[in-house]
């Protein structure tokens, strides 16, 4: 049960990062943005993460090889794609942006799912 409330944690807390970042570079720039601007964001990651991110964990799960790099790369898979198909947002720099960001969601996801191990038990 531990484990399964710690996955459940993670895929709701991971599509905040790039929420949050969002959030950050906006008052840095004293850009005012509305709220549902950042449910929208919250809800595209959200989305990408069920569609892409669960069974890349199944996957993995299946090979025992949940690991902080493997997350950070289907993380990192995720924002490049869902950059590179969104319309006029082809620039390079723009996709390794998204990328690092989608590896960050996987290193934070992972933090979680392993906070959720019984001490001593790891998945890999």
């Amino acid at each position: 049960m531990r484990k399964f409330l710690a996955a459940l944690i993670a895929f709701l807390l991971a599509p905040m990062v790039p929420t949050l970042l969002d959030v950050a570079q906006s008052r840095r720039i004293h850009e005012v943005v509305s709220t549902e601007w950042w449910v929208m964001i919250y809800g595209v990651s959200f989305v990408s993460i069920c569609v892409v991110g669960v069974p890349s964990l199944l996957l993995l799960s299946a090979v025992r090889l949940i690991r902080w790099w493997s997350l950070a790369i289907v993380g990192a898979g995720i924002g490049f794609v869902m950059v590179r198909y969104m319309p006029a947002i082809h620039q390079m720099q723009v996709n390794m942006l998204s990328s690092a960001i989608g590896a960050l969601c996987g290193v934070v996801f992972w933090t979680i799912l392993e906070l959720g191990n019984e001490p001593g038990e790891h998945d890999g």
